[in-house]
């Protein structure tokens, strides 16, 4: 999904707050600058943009584009100036810490930027694949809804969709189809960029590709985008959705590697950590679909105080029901899961897609409090959904983490099965990809090395914890991050504190990473929360220094 973290730890946000607070400092010259120039939408220094996931990073003022000639517009005048003014595209405000926002710099709203269109017989440039085109600042559940009209859906998804186009594909979108259609950076055919020079761009794999590749996961660094062409395949209508329990760590692992190499694979395949409890967030109880369908006494007398569950679905049409049990058995058939702890359901694609929405706005209607202290009732609830359920507006401490399959049982070792011994209390997704899904020329950083495969591991804190508890979890995660990188691991969705960190993070993509920047953003105003690049200097002395 889109949880995650940082060596240093930050902190994953809900929803990052739109607060009225006094403008953050900004030059006379400056203000003037802005305040003239022509847009279509709307520039205001009296609306800040605040996190409060880092309630200290304040921005001297807020765009709200109703054109990408607006964002183009105010590039070039920040590129242009002389102070230290940056540029931070915000979206839904899903982030790390502050990441998409800009101190004393200019928020772009994309949200404000709409724009929907499903060319369901593709074009000549397409060769007659169906593509939706989006604006940057549309949500993937629009997308969705949009293309569904037409009976065509996008093949890959984050496990939430309520982010928008632009933010996912400048990290990368992963679900539990990432493994047989790769991410949704992946699934991109062209794309419109406002580079940090302020020109508006289209590229492609085949034109202006240097710049396409670099913002595919790019995090930002090179251009917002603006406009996105993305794959559609046929929808289908329905699909089954099973979980499958494990005792032993190395059989869940072969199982899923299994499936994702299998011709014959299931449409979707995620798995996640169960401790041996009772408990609805992250024990035995958040596995079935409907909680009375499982008691203590089904649970292996030689499981340990961990255990696993795969999840996978198969879609299909209500023409094919009645070859679907038939068909689900036969792709059953090789696994070696607890046949005891077997569970299913079907459901609406949609409803799939969007379960874990549906389950937060049910959470939503009915929560009082702290969501622990409320027995797990909502049926069909995504297994993960508590890290979403309770203080939305508050920040909470996730940690996400690209594992090589080679390590991923070391990982095990080191950290799931210790996990019930920690105060970590939240579902955590274990679940692989294959690498070859991945186009190298991307910027996003997957793990390195010769492993075809890798693992998307995610700890999904449901608390909002506050003083001496915060610290211990991000002390957690921290210690956690440590193992990870001795493993050979990658963050996702990374906020790292320094050059070295950052060139550790990119490995063999550092060099043209550093490159891109001066190509597309030499005055590196873009995306300053990251950390990245120095802002307020040109970029041509700052490389200088980190390429020594």
């Amino acid at each position: 999904m889109m949880g995650s973290s940082r060596m240093f730890m930050a902190l994953a946000l809900v929803g990052c707050l739109i607060a009225s607070a006094a403008a953050a400092p900004i030059s006379a010259p400056d203000r003037n600058t802005l305040a003239s120039l022509k847009l279509k939408g709307m520039l205001t220094f009296d609306d800040t943009t605040a996190c409060s996931a880092n309630p200290d990073i304040v921005s001297a003022g807020v765009v709200y584009p109703s054109s990408v000639e607006d964002i183009a517009t105010i590039v070039r005048a920040v590129a242009s100036s002389d102070s230290d003014l940056t540029v931070a595209a915000r979206g839904l405000g899903h982030n790390i810490r502050g990441r998409s926002q800009a101190q004393n710099g200019i928020i772009v709203e994309m949200t404000s930027l709409k724009g929907i269109k499903v060319a369901p017989l593709g074009d000549a440039a397409s060769n007659g694949v169906p593509f939706v085109e989006a604006m940057g600042g549309e949500m993937w559940v629009d997308v969705l809804k949009t293309s569904l009209e037409y009976g065509l859906a996008p093949k890959s998804w984050t496990d939430y969709l309520y982010l928008t186009v632009g933010g996912t594909l400048s990290n990368a979108g992963v679900s539990g189809q990432t493994f047989r259609h790769g991410a949704q950076v992946s699934n991109v055919m062209q794309l419109e960029v406002v580079t940090g020079k302020g020109e508006v761009v289209e590229c492609s794999a085949t034109k202006n590709s240097e710049l396409f590749f670099a913002v595919l996961g790019g995090l930002g660094q090179f251009g917002i985008i603006t406009r996105a062409r993305i794959v559609l395949e046929t929808a289908p209508q329905r699909v089954r959705w099973m979980r499958a329990m494990y005792t032993d760590f190395a059989t869940f692992k072969a199982d899923q590697e299994l499936l994702i190499s299998s011709s014959q694979a299931f449409d979707y395949v995620e798995g996640f950590v169960v401790m041996n409890n009772e408990n609805a967030v992250n024990g035995w109880g958040s596995v079935p679909f409907v909680r009375s369908d499982i008691n203590k006494a089904m649970i292996p007398t030689t499981a340990g105080s961990v255990m696993y569950c795969l999840e996978v679905t198969k879609a299909y049409f209500v023409a094919d029901l009645e070859s679907v049990d038939e068909t689900v058995e036969a792709m059953l058939a090789p696994l070696s899961f607890d046949r005891d702890l077997m569970f299913k359901t079907d459901t609406a694609y949609f409803k799939f897609l969007d379960r874990v929405h549906e389950t937060e706005m049910g959470l939503k209607a009915t929560a009082s409090g702290d969501m622990l202290a409320t027995e797990w009732t909502m049926p069909n609830a995504c297994h993960w959904t508590m890290a979403h359920a309770c203080h939305w507006t508050m920040p909470h401490p996730l940690l996400s983490i690209f594992v090589p399959a080679s390590a991923i049982e070391q990982f095990d070792k080191l950290v799931f099965k210790r996990l019930g011994s920690t105060e970590f209390n939240g579902p955590t997704l274990v679940y692989p990809m294959n690498k070859s899904k991945w186009d190298r020329r991307m910027s996003v950083a997957v793990p390195e090395g010769s492993d075809e495969v890798f693992y998307m591991v995610s700890f999904l804190s449901n608390k909002a914890p506050e003083g001496a508890a915060l610290t211990k979890m991000l002390a957690d995660n921290g210690s956690i991050l440590r193992i990870a990188q001795q493993l050979g691991c990658k963050q996702y969705l990374p906020k790292h504190s320094d050059i070295t960190q950052w060139r550790r993070h990119f490995g063999s993509k550092w060099e043209s990473f550093v490159q891109n920047k001066q190509t597309f953003d030499p005055e590196a105003i873009l995306a300053p929360g990251q950390n990245l690049f120095r802002s307020g200097s040109h970029i041509n002395k700052y490389i200088r220094m980190v390429k020594n």
